[in-house]
């Protein structure tokens, strides 16, 4: 029975790998989703701010004309000028103010993530898979609510409910995905987990498009996202195992093995390890720089190009799952520190793609867009997947938490970096961009080189074992 069994798992993939790659591909679909949820209050904004009535006013073009824009309009800064033209209307903008921004925006982004972390601390002691399921019978009922809803307070409350629930699914799936694969699998598990989520802000479009034409209101876009968010709630409640904490990590009878009664204190700890804080920083500038070369394609490469603003996002997901391949393969050989080896050195390259991005035009400049953007999926990959092998099983829901709400928050506010660079009207736009890309990839590259000197240095007493005294305060550094 034996020699039969391991015959067939040789043939093919075993009962846990098929298991791991299912909750991967299940995961990735729940992550489409949210991130189409979350995008689309950005793309309607607009529209709901007109029914709901909140945030600023102005000229806009009167949406029962057809084939009229906003340029003209614009232009109008009063409401009695604006409404002497038949082809403008004086209405809600649904963005540039704290009402708008709670909704879809900086501020929404900052409580959401907030509340995640804090709802995060339940999956060190909870099973992550019933955290995570309620999660997403949450997020199916507040959708619907977020469709009904008629006052600001209502919008304003359930869609930071439905976010929060939305932001849990990166640290609970990320922490599950790493309990079902090997370390030496986990960061091109990781580039494939991430992709829907980028790729989402791109679905969201389409499907607010799609459903315009059809001439449907904007809470209709809520209404069928309850359909695949229910079915999410069910295969994620009736098909998924919760995997054991750290069952594939060798780092049994060490303060790294997983401990679903870790105090506190020693989780804030291993959060706050030099080596987590400055790699976490370093992928957090990465991160930025591909959002500011995203949002400024055109700008970059001048308006004449054709190239559609989604290229440079795709790019980025390609590079996330090809680095994150390379990345496991500089694991077999150095672990922990080949990660980091490969993300500096494709945060290195990164620099002078930037360079060839604000300084040359054409041709040119579109290649060093598209090098950039794949180099810097490569290094955020890297970086992430190997600080998920510098914490315990049982804290890396925390520290993802932690990760999505740093990134998260940091690019919602990546234009404030090129105003800074702006300040007094000393720099034109394109010249601050010059300065704010390589300046991005320079400071990631020297975040994530010392936090490698770091890991050179801690390897070793991470694995003391756990019964050692030094495990009541963590090890230290020095």
């Amino acid at each position: 029975h034996t020699h039969t069994h391991s015959t067939m798992m040789g043939c093919g993939m075993s009962d846990e790998r098929r298991s791991g790659v299912y909750t991967l591909v299940l995961l990735m679909h729940v992550m489409l989703m949210a991130s189409v949820d979350d995008n689309s209050m950005s793309v309607l904004s607009g529209e709901v701010a007109q029914d709901v009535h909140f945030g600023v006013r102005a000229c806009l073009h009167n949406s029962t004309i057809v084939h009229t824009s906003d340029d003209v309009c614009l232009n109008f800064t009063t409401k009695q000028a604006c409404l002497q033209s038949a082809l403008c209307a004086w209405t809600y903008t649904g963005k540039g103010d704290t009402e708008s921004s709670l909704v879809a925006g900086p501020w929404y982004t900052l409580t959401k993530t907030c509340l995640a972390i804090g709802f995060a601390f339940a999956g060190q002691r909870y099973s992550r898979k019933i955290v995570l399921t309620l999660a997403l019978a949450v997020w199916s009922i507040l959708s619907f609510a977020v469709g009904n809803c008629q006052l600001y307070w209502q919008l304003a409350v359930m869609r930071t409910l439905a976010g929060t629930a939305t932001a849990m699914c990166v640290p609970f799936a990320t922490a599950i995905l790493c309990d079902l694969f090997e370390p030496k699998l986990r960061a091109g598990m990781l580039g494939f987990f991430i992709t829907p989520g980028l790729i989402g802000s791109l679905a969201a479009v389409e499907f607010c498009n799609m459903i315009a034409q059809q001439g449907s209101s904007w809470r209709t876009v809520y209404f069928f996202t309850i359909i695949p968010s229910f079915a999410f709630t069910m295969l994620m409640g009736l098909t998924v195992t919760e995997p054991q904490r750290g069952a594939k990590d060798m780092v049994k009878g060490t303060i790294m093995q997983a401990n679903t009664e870790r105090p506190l204190k020693q989780t804030l700890w291993f959060m706050f390890l030099p080596s987590v804080v400055l790699a976490g920083a370093g992928a957090c500038m990465s991160a930025m720089s591909a959002v500011v070369t995203g949002d400024n394609v055109q700008v970059l490469l001048g308006k004449e190009s054709d190239v559609e603003d989604w290229v440079p996002l795709v790019l980025l997901c390609v590079g996330g799952v090809c680095g994150g391949c390379v990345a496991d393969l500089s694991w077999r050989r150095r672990g922990v520190q080949g990660r980091l080896v490969v993300s500096a050195a494709a945060a290195t390259m990164a620099i002078g793609a930037s360079v060839l991005v604000v300084e040359s035009h054409g041709t040119a400049a579109w290649f060093g867009v598209a090098l950039q953007m794949l180099l810097t999926g490569t290094s955020s990959t890297a970086t992430v997947a190997a600080i998920l092998e510098l914490v315990p099983a049982d804290v890396r829901t925390m520290v993802m938490a932690v990760m999505y709400a740093l990134t998260a928050n940091l690019c919602e506010n990546s234009d404030s970096l090129l105003k800074a660079f702006q300040r007094h009207g000393t720099l034109s736009f394109h010249t601050s961009l010059a300065c704010t890309l390589p300046s991005l990839h320079a400071g990631g590259v020297l975040l994530t080189v010392v936090a490698l000197w770091f890991v050179r240095r801690t390897d070793g007493r991470l694995l003391l074992p756990a019964a050692q005294p030094l495990l009541a305060n963590g090890p230290s550094h020095r």
